[in-house]
């Protein structure tokens, strides 16, 4: 014990830090006026505890003590339970009994997890940080995405028990997303980036070229605030997308905000092939009943060119605006062409949002 007594009285402050010499005195007594308890479901288990009749009390155990199980004053844990899958977030949330209301004998707290676990923990503080930020923000629950951040390596729940299905914006890599699904969103979107590319052109210096003008690119550095007005004001109308394109806006007001410092501070936003805007567009294949590209939005490596997905920031978020022609006709009037994005989180930044779908495909979406 006096080995390990530096370590254990390190939180305590002066005057308050003991030495080893001041709890001598007092180990024996606790030693000799401690319990030990089984806490399981065998039928000699001890699953009442006489709090008061002892100085000391420690209990093994593992489903009972796992959740809903109320141990007072509790000071150490000591729990080497992990998954090698996917964890669900209100498991570990219940195991979690180290947290709680023990500020008065903080100093003496410990806890002992393996380090999976211990990023699992980190992960969830953080989560409930983003949903503390964003309900701070909101004059009322109405104003709130019900969307749950969540670590790519975490489950909300149990599928099983879910009353509806889940739907899970995987904030990780570059995703395509697709805004063709009717006229509405298509004219909406080429008038909005049309004025917003005209406002920025003398901006636009960083540059990608690699000979073909589909295979030319230029960029600009936004501010986070301008990056969820532009995301905004682009409009969706797949539940995927609109959720996705809500989650990032979400997520990215929670990265620029941290506290200690922002996490980000701008956006990279790439107008991907533009030397080709107004000539021949990139061409892909819509699907006239789904309106979904049939074809992958993302163009591929090709001789000195690493592809679509490569021109990306390491630091930052990524948004790619795409402008492709369609080589069937869809329908008559149907617009010819139209903008999309393409949305990439670095490994740094990966994130997942869930929330509960309660809307179908089909339902009307004109102003997501």
């Amino acid at each position: 014990m006096r080995s390990i007594f530096d370590e254990a009285a390190s939180l305590y402050k002066k005057p308050h830090k003991p030495t080893f010499e001041d709890i001598l005195p007092f180990i024996p007594d606790v030693v000799n006026d401690m319990k030990v308890y089984l806490v399981n479901t065998d039928k000699d288990a001890q699953t009442e505890i006489k709090w008061d009749q002892h100085c000391m009390h420690i209990l093994v155990g593992a489903e009972m003590l796992n959740r809903g199980f109320t141990i007072e004053n509790l000071a150490t844990t000591y729990m080497p339970r992990y998954s090698i899958s996917a964890t669900n977030a209100d498991t570990i949330q219940q195991r979690c009994r180290f947290y709680g209301y023990k500020e008065a004998y903080l100093e003496s707290c410990r806890v002992f997890l393996p380090q999976q676990s211990v990023q699992h923990y980190k992960d969830y503080i953080e989560h409930e940080e983003e949903l503390r930020s964003c309900l701070g923000k909101s004059n009322s629950l109405r104003e709130v995405e019900q969307q749950l951040l969540l670590s790519p390596k975490l489950r909300p729940t149990r599928l099983n028990i879910l009353p509806v299905s889940v739907v899970s914006s995987k904030l990780k890599g570059i995703t395509s997303l697709q805004a063709f699904t009717n006229e509405n969103i298509i004219r909406n979107n080429d008038q909005y980036v049309k004025g917003f590319i005209s406002e920025r052109e003398a901006d636009m210096i960083l540059t990608w070229d690699y000979g073909a003008a589909s295979n030319t690119h230029r960029g600009i550095r936004l501010s986070v605030d301008d990056a969820i007005i532009f995301l905004s004001n682009f409009h969706f109308g797949r539940p995927k997308d609109i959720m996705f394109k809500s989650a990032t806006i979400r997520y990215l007001r929670f990265l620029s905000e941290m506290e200690g410092g922002e996490k980000i501070r701008d956006v990279l936003f790439v107008q991907m092939a533009h030397h080709m805007e107004g000539h021949n567009l990139r061409t892909r294949t819509l699907d006239s009943g789904s309106k979904l590209l049939s074809s992958t939005l993302l163009q591929g490596a090709g001789g000195s060119y690493g592809g679509d997905a490569t021109i990306v920031a390491p630091d930052t978020v990524t948004i790619q605006l795409h402008h492709i022609e369609f080589t069937n006709k869809v329908q008559p009037g149907f617009p010819t062409s139209a903008y999309t994005l393409a949305l990439n989180f670095p490994d740094e930044l990966a994130a997942r949002y869930a929330q509960n779908c309660d809307f179908k495909e089909t339902d009307d979406a004109d102003n997501y």
